[in-house]
């Protein structure tokens, strides 16, 4: 029975681990970023401090992904559609590359890890 019961987690715990890889690497991106860059200017508009306060949302969710998957999905997912709606009102497009579309597959593995691992 302890066997039915470890292959039947195992979709929940590989979303789980999966999700932390590619959070935990996408605050790592930022934090080199961060660092090579130095610290952004300290008077922010409107549109950037929303930009901010949402990728802090997602970083958040980050963070809460060691512990509690869907509420980590969820504050992940939040804070990334924020970013990506201000994005597109203040300057009429999407945010490009690759970095962001990540936050996304984070927050999804989150919610799938939080609805496997029953």
């Amino acid at each position: 029975m302890a066997a039915k019961r470890g292959v039947k987690q195992f979709p929940g715990k590989l979303a789980h681990w999966a999700g932390l890889v590619v959070g935990n690497g996408l605050l790592l991106i930022v934090i080199i970023f961060i660092l090579g860059e130095g610290m952004p200017r300290i008077s922010f508009t409107w549109t950037e401090i929303l930009a901010w306060g949402s990728l802090l949302l997602a970083f958040a969710g980050i963070l809460a992904g060691w512990k509690w998957d869907k509420l980590a999905g969820w504050l992940i997912l939040a804070g990334i559609l924020i970013f990506y709606i201000n994005n597109y009102l203040s300057i009429g497009k999407f945010p490009s590359g690759w970095v962001f579309p990540l936050f996304f597959l984070a927050g999804l593995l989150h919610l799938a890890a939080g609805w496997l691992k029953k």
